[in-house]
């Protein structure tokens, strides 16, 4: 399962978006920032907080963590604590080049990978006037910056320099690219698979396992194990190596050799292969 560790309405309408089935689970703790570390270093740590705090939770799930902020002058912008706060972020940032930081980590079990976008805006120069009419929209409130450019806060914004969607809340493409390398490279981890029968029988009821996952009905016929859940594995070799055919699934097993006595372990292989459930196989 996939998990959004955000209440975020934005980046819960991008991931849906890009075709993501999700689940979302806010995280609730106190974020903590080191004074001491780099805008990007400083995302990309509470992203980290937000994706840990619920993957110690769900460490079979898949989780994503995101933070945004905004950075103008050495000052990084969260969201406002009250109208002054909201007031003075605008008139800082009228006439000026800001950076807004999305930080995104991805995590499952111990597996963890962070990265940062940064986006350059400048805003058009704000009169006093406008700055307390975008205000009273309550708009500003509940954002980094105190403006959100999705929304009425598009009036206030001249030109960006780089993602649109990471000022939103999360650099939608580059996610998806770098969500399908970490599955990837999950998927690609090297497993054992353990076939405890001898296979030469034309057919039998035995247990074989694969990746820790075991399977009670394995049939050879002609030559070919099938498994219980869908995997076909042909035997070459004189029971000594194997090949499975099916693979988007498994991947493929590119070794396998041990004793071949009746009803011992003939067989240990090292099996790789690429995610099935990745939509994004562009």
């Amino acid at each position: 399962m996939l998990i959004l560790a955000s209440k975020s309405p934005r980046r819960i309408e991008l991931l849906k978006l890009a075709g993501f089935t999700y689940e979302v689970i806010p995280a609730v703790s106190e974020e903590k920032t080191n004074p001491d570390l780099t805008p990007c270093e400083t995302v990309m740590r509470l992203a980290c907080q937000k994706a840990t705090e619920i993957s110690l939770k769900h460490p079979d799930d898949t989780v994503i963590g995101a933070d945004t902020i905004v950075v103008y002058d050495g000052e990084i912008m969260g969201k406002p604590i009250d109208v002054d706060d909201a007031f003075r972020m605008l008139k800082k940032l009228s006439g000026n080049v800001h950076s807004v930081y999305t930080g995104v980590c991805i995590r499952n079990g111990n597996r963890e990978h962070t990265f940062y976008e940064e986006t350059k805006v400048e805003f058009y120069s704000l009169s006093d006037e406008e700055i307390t009419g975008y205000i009273k929209t309550g708009e500003p409130m509940d954002k980094a910056g105190a403006y959100g450019i999705q929304e009425k806060g598009s009036l206030l914004v001249k030109r960006i320099d780089g993602d649109y969607f990471n000022v939103v809340g999360l650099p939608l493409s580059r996610f998806v690219r770098e969500y399908k390398a970490f599955n990837t490279e999950k998927n690609n981890e090297k497993k054992e698979l353990k076939l405890m029968k001898y296979l030469n029988n034309p057919f039998t009821r035995d247990i074989t396992e694969y990746d820790g996952e075991v399977f009670e009905e394995v049939r050879a016929v002609d030559g070919k194990i099938y498994l219980s859940n869908g995997a076909i594995i042909k035997q070459t070799n004189e029971g000594k190596y194997f090949d499975i055919s099916t693979s988007e699934k498994y991947g493929t097993v590119f070794e396998a050799a041990g004793p071949d006595e009746i009803g011992a372990i003939i067989g240990y292989a090292v099996v790789t292969g690429p995610s099935t459930n990745d939509p994004f196989a562009f």
